[in-house]
């Protein structure tokens, strides 16, 4: 995919949108932070690696359920 495709395809399927959707649910400061650092990425490798993550994912919730992060606080000081 060209750079200009690319671009064009972040812009159409809302990229930031969702993006912001993540950021407003994050439990903890630490977890805004790194969702606010995603970016979508055309590396046909790196996107099926993250594809694989996810749906292992997925799994682990389907098999054990959701974790527990309603009580999470930060920690990292």
């Amino acid at each position: 995919m060209n750079e200009n495709a690319f671009v064009r395809a972040v812009k159409t399927l809302e990229f930031d949108k969702i993006r912001e959707m993540l950021i407003h649910s994050a439990r903890t400061e630490g977890a805004k932070e790194k969702l606010s650092a995603i970016v979508p990425s055309a590396d046909e490798v790196v996107v099926k690696r993250l594809q694989s993550e996810t749906s292992k994912a997925k799994e682990l919730i389907v098999l054990k359920g959701s974790a527990p992060f309603g009580g999470a606080r930060d920690i990292s000081e």
